[in-house]
């Protein structure tokens, strides 16, 4: 196993075996660091042009491999595009928002309120993505729905006395639905018979 010395704090660290670009950072934390605070764009961007220029020197096989696979399979080459536009786009909106607003946007970042995972988005979203706000707007409307239920309820009661409207027993107010005396809301005449 060989050592190799983090670029960011400058401890020692023991490189992983396997495939891939050879490691410079010793975590996390240090490759947010390196990425996303002490390094400008523009030198990371030169960074990666000499990395790349310099592994096609070193692996002339693999490069060579590397260009007749992208011409053998053009829609593999469109998807890492797209997903490396994606990864792009998103390091663009970290690095706009850690410099601060600019125009209309008002940037926010943080963690999603359904799912926990953090984001960056130029609005003031509380959520990642639409399926996260859908599922926000369907916990609202349900508690909604539930406030306006225990409203119904405690009037029903007050103007009842927790007697049935139908057979004139008294309601178990403890009991759950389940149980014949539980108390429910339910029309006396049915709507469907009102409109006939």
């Amino acid at each position: 196993m060989a050592e190799s010395t983090c670029v960011v704090c400058a401890t020692s660290f023991v490189l992983p075996e396997g495939r891939g670009r050879p490691r410079t950072v010793c975590s996390k934390a240090c490759q947010y660091k390196r990425d996303y605070r002490s390094c400008d764009p523009d030198r990371r961007r030169e960074r990666n042009r000499e990395y790349n220029r310099r592994w096609k020197i070193e692996n002339p096989e693999k490069y060579r491999a590397q260009r007749a696979r992208n011409v053998e399979d053009p829609e593999a080459v469109r998807s890492r595009s797209r997903r490396n536009n994606r990864r792009t786009s998103a390091r663009r909106r970290l690095e706009r928002s850690a410099r601060g607003t600019s125009g209309s946007y008002v940037w926010r970042s943080g963690p999603c309120a359904v799912c926990g995972t953090n984001f960056v988005h130029p609005s003031h979203t509380r959520t990642c993505s639409t399926g996260c706000s859908k599922a926000l707007a369907a916990d609202r409307k349900s508690e909604r729905q539930r406030a306006k239920y225990q409203r119904h309820r405690e009037a029903i009661i007050a103007r009842d006395g927790g007697v049935c409207g139908i057979c004139g027993d008294p309601v178990n107010l403890e009991a759950s639905v389940p149980d014949l005396d539980a108390f429910t809301i339910d029309h006396i005449v049915p709507r469907a018979r009102v409109a006939a």
